[in-house]
C-alpha cells in the first residue's frame, strides 16, 4: 500500500479522538504540577515520550499545541550533552532523536538543531572508547544509537555503529548473532549469564534491522554477507519455540508460551521482517515476516496491559503496520480487535483515560510513551489518521530512508 489510511471508523473514531485529548490534557495538567517525575527526560519513560506524542497529535489533529515540547527544549537548554548515559530509550539519543523527529513531523525538514549536533559528537566518542561487549541491544545499546543514525541520516554514526557490531557479534560455523549479558540486561525468566535474546528490547532483532536498513547505501558485499548470515541464523530458529515459533531466548526457557506483543514473540519478529522487507524492497523478507505474523493474528485477545511494549495497543499497531505494508486485509480485522479491546478499557471522562498499567505487582497510572498513555494514544492515532506513524521508528517498525513523504493533510476521523 503507497499510503496511510485510518482504519477506525464512526464511532470507534470519535471515541478514539475523545481518549487521546483526555490523554494528553493529562500531561500538560502533570506538567503544571510538577507531577511528572523530575528530572527524567527519557524517552521511554520521561519527557522526550510525551514529547513526541505531542509532535504526533499535533501534525494528525492539525493542532499548535507545543507547551511539552516548550518544556523538553528548556531542559535541554538546561542539560549537559557530555552525559554518561548515551542510549536510545534511557540516554542522549533518544532525547535527539525525539528533537530530530518532532522537527520532521513539523515541516518535513531534518533537524539541524545544535543539541543534535552535540550529541552526534558525544556519540562517536563513545563508539570509539566505551566498552560495547554485549550490548548490541536496542534499549541501551548499538542498535539504538543505529536507529538514532538513520533518523539523522548520518554516514559517519552508521558506519561507527556497523563497526561496533561486527566486532562484538559471536561468530560460528552457523552464523554470527549477539550474545546480551544478563548482568547488563536482565533476561526474561531469570535466565543468568550470556545468553542469545531472541527479543526486541534487548535482543539481535534489532541489530540485524540497523545492519540490514544501511544496505541501502550501496555497502560493499561483505557487509551484505555479513547482514544474510545474521539474518540466516536467526530465521533458523523458527520452529524451536514453545507455543511460539520462534523462543524468547537461547538456552530456551521452554516452558513459556511466546507473548503477543512488541517485545517478545512472532508477532514483533514478523513485523520487523516485514520493516527490513519493506525498506531493502526484499519482498522475500516481506512474505517471510507476514506468514510469521499471519499464525498469530487470529488469536484471541486476551488483555493483561493496554501498552506498546507488551499490550494491546502496541498489538493494534503492530497488526496496523502490517496491514498498509502487506495489504492483506486479516492483518486489518486483527487490528480493528485488538483496537477495539483498548478502547474497551478507555474511559474519556477519568483521569488517564481510565487506564492503568501493571508494574511491581500493582495496576498504576502510568503516562509514558512504552509502557504507558501516550504510548496507547500514539497507536490511537494511528489508526484513526492519514499520516504514517514515524513515532514507531523506535521500535525498529519504521526506518528514515523509507519514511513516507508526510502531506499538509491534517488527520481526521474516516468517514462510515
Amino acid at each position: 500500500m503507497s499510503a496511510w489510511t485510518p482504519i477506525l471508523e464512526g464511532g470507534s473514531a470519535a471515541r478514539a479522538v475523545c481518549v487521546v485529548n483526555r490523554i494528553y490534557a493529562d500531561v500538560t495538567e502533570a506538567l503544571d504540577k510538577s507531577t511528572h517525575p523530575a528530572g527524567d527526560l527519557s524517552l521511554a519513560i520521561g519527557l522526550a515520550g510525551l514529547a513526541l506524542f505531542e509532535a504526533y497529535r499535533a501534525r494528525c489533529l492539525g493542532l499548535h499545541d507545543d507547551l511539552v515540547r516548550q518544556r523538553l527544549a528548556e531542559a535541554i537548554a538546561d542539560c549537559d550533552p557530555n552525559i554518561d548515559d548515551v542510549s536510545l530509550f534511557h540516554g542522549a539519543s533518544g532525547l535527539a532523536l525525539v528533537v530530530a523527529l518532532s522537527q520532521r513531523l513539523a515541516d518535513g525538514t531534518v533537524d539541524a538543531s545544535p543539541f543534535c549536533t552535540e550529541v552526534d559528537a558525544v556519540l562517536m566518542d563513545a563508539l570509539a572508547h566505551a566498552d560495547w561487549h554485549c550490548r548490541a541491544e536496542l534499549f541501551r545499546g548499538l542498535a539504538g544509537i543505529g536507529i538514532y543514525a538513520l533518523e539523522r541520516r548520518s554516514e559517519s554514526l552508521l558506519t561507527e555503529v556497523k563497526l561496533r557490531l561486527r566486532d562484538i557479534a559471536y561468530e560460528d560455523e552457523a552464523g554470527p548473532r549477539w550474545l546480551t549479558d544478563s548482568s547488563y540486561a536482565t533476561p526474561p525468566y531469570g535466565l543468568e549469564g550470556l545468553y542469545v535474546n531472541l527479543g526486541m528490547p534487548h535482543g539481535i532483532w534489532p541489530p540485524i534491522a540497523v545492519v540490514g536498513a544501511t544496505l541501502l547505501k550501496h555497502e560493499p558485499e561483505i557487509e551484505r554477507r555479513f547482514f544474510d548470515l545474521a539474518l540466516s541464523w536467526a530465521l533458523s530458529q523458527q520452529g524451536h519455540g514453545v507455543g511460539s515459533q520462534f523462543p524468547l531466548t537461547l538456552p530456551s526457557i521452554g516452558s513459556e508460551d511466546g507473548p503477543l506483543a512488541w517485545c517478545y514473540g512472532d508477532l514483533g519478529i514478523g513485523s520487523v521482517l516485514v520493516a527490513i522487507g519493506t525498506a531493502l524492497g526484499r519482498s522475500d523478507l516481506t512474505m517471510r515476516g507476514a506468514d510469521i505474523a499471519l499464525r498469530v493474528a487470529t488469536w484471541p485477545t486476551k488483555f493483561a496491559d493496554p501498552c506498546l511494549c507488551h499490550g494491546s495497543a502496541g498489538t493494534a499497531h503492530l497488526f496496523n503496520r502490517l496491514f498498509h505494508s502487506t495489504g492483506d486485509e486479516r492483518f486489518l480485522a486483527a487490528s480493528r480487535q485488538w483496537f477495539r479491546a483498548t478502547l474497551n478499557v478507555c474511559h474519556a471522562d477519568r483521569p488517564v483515560a481510565g487506564l492503568s498499567f501493571f508494574r511491581r505487582q500493582h495496576w498504576t497510572p502510568d503516562l509514558s510513551y512504552l509502557r504507558g498513555a501516550s504510548g496507547v494514544a500514539l497507536a490511537l492515532l494511528g489508526a484513526i489518521g492519514a499520516t504514517a506513524p514515524d513515532w514507531d521508528a523506535p521500535l525498529c517498525l519504521s526506518f528514515r530512508d523509507q519514511a513516507r513523504t508526510s502531506t499538509a493533510t491534517a488527520c481526521v476521523p474516516a468517514k462510515r
